[in-house]
């Protein structure tokens, strides 16, 4: 059996990041979700040194912030009884295969693609604890081997799975809120294994950005949604928006601006018919980074939308700084909108705001007639969800909404 953590008890985490406003950012997230936190910067030495004293239940260690070799300090961290079974996280810049196997030879737990994010930090640790991967310090690390293998073959398939044709895409439309009139459709990727079945999302995505592999399936979807929409243009519907997501680690990429450039001259697409969708967390990094970033995306001709909006904390003079187009209403309101007083509060706020700037407002996540009806009379532009119909593959889709006519709720 392993030694799970006593529920009573925070996990602690000892970070070996350096000084810096990014490292004390992290620090304050975390402490803020519930975990006891120590920063400390030097090489081997100090962080051995902190580990022997704070008793960490994980280190996490960003390579390109201090001076130290992560497979040495693996190494160091072996040498002692006390912490030769802690598990380590590496934030690396580069994660090749071959690096990721070095790194996964000398002892390292799990491997994130640097930089990352703070909540990309919580998502990991609560996965380690789930997998049975993090302990009392001192206990014996039986379960990490069996743990890290499956991690590691997981990653595995999600590298091979785009050469193997394993995604997919599908589309789920998006309706005009008084009218019922398609509008457009989100683009959606999925993944279906032959061994694990049909993949949730929500477990591969966040793998994806851990390991950096986001970008390049994100550029795969990209290229897939403009492709498809050009070929429903080509046949006649003109007037449809395709919109896809960007993860903050396709967000920061330094060639984001080139592949959404080459994505729509490659496929012939027309950026006004093309919205990519950020969420609100995105902009609550570094705002003048955030809007730079966005303005040349824009000037592009595409559309931008702030998706999962109302969980953050943006304001109507933070929105006004930024270039964007439309508000998508968080869908955790959504579901509570027509019975929890709060929820419509919140959602009628959004669309206030939203209009005040003169942006569209979109209703995610609509299941029912009820919350349709309240949406609409809130005065809600879009609406998208289970509603009018899952996502689905393109011939589905082009079968029930274009076959038929543009009106589809």
């Amino acid at each position: 059996m392993l030694s799970q953590l006593p529920a009573s008890r925070p996990l602690r985490i000892l970070l070996c990041q350096g000084e810096s406003p990014r490292a004390r950012e992290l620090v304050e997230y975390l402490e803020q979700d519930g975990y006891e936190v120590e920063c400390v910067r030097g090489g081997n030495g100090t962080c051995l040194a902190a580990a022997l004293r704070f008793q960490p239940h994980v280190l996490v260690v960003e390579e390109n912030s201090i001076r130290l070799s992560i497979v040495k300090l693996c190494r160091t961290l072996q040498r002692s009884e006390e912490t030769q079974h802690l598990p380590v996280v590496a934030c690396v810049g580069d994660v090749s295969p071959d690096r990721v196997e070095r790194f996964e030879q000398a002892g390292v737990t799990e491997i994130l693609a640097a930089p990352t994010t703070p909540s990309l930090i919580v998502h990991c640790m609560k996965r380690l604890e789930q997998g049975g991967a993090l302990r009392e310090p001192g206990s014996k690390a039986g379960g990490i081997s069996l743990w890290a293998s499956e991690r590691a073959a997981f990653e595995a398939c999600l590298r091979q799975a785009e050469e193997r044709e394993e995604l997919s895409v599908c589309y789920q439309p998006r309706v005009d809120a008084a009218t019922g009139d398609l509008l457009g459709m989100e683009c959606l990727v999925r993944w279906n294994h032959p061994q694990f079945g049909c993949v949730p999302p929500d477990q591969f995505i966040p793998l994806a950005e851990e390991t950096g592999l986001i970008n390049s399936i994100g550029e795969w979807v990209l290229r897939e949604a403009c492709t498809q929409a050009e070929a429903w243009r080509q046949r006649g519907h003109t007037d449809l928006r395709v919109s896809v997501n960007l993860s903050a680690i396709q967000f920061r990429d330094s060639d984001l601006y080139e592949t959404v450039q080459r994505a729509l001259r490659d496929t012939g697409l027309p950026a006004e018919w093309l919205e990519l969708e950020v969420t609100e967390s995105i902009l609550m990094g570094d705002p003048s980074e955030t809007a730079l970033t966005l303005e040349r995306l824009k000037s592009l001709g595409l559309h931008v939308s702030i998706d999962d909006f109302g969980t953050g904390y943006s304001s109507l003079s933070y929105l006004k700084r930024f270039p964007i187009d439309t508000l998508k209403i968080d869908r955790s309101f959504v579901d509570g909108i027509t019975s929890d007083p709060d929820d419509a509060a919140i959602a009628t706020a959004i669309v206030l705001m939203g209009h005040s700037l003169r942006l569209r407002v979109v209703g995610e996540g609509v299941e029912t007639t009820d919350q349709q009806t309240l949406l609409h009379l809130l005065g809600c532009d879009e609406i998208q969800g289970y509603l009018i119909s899952p996502p689905i593959p393109a011939p589905a889709f082009e079968q029930h909404f274009l076959n038929r006519g543009q009106k589809v709720a």
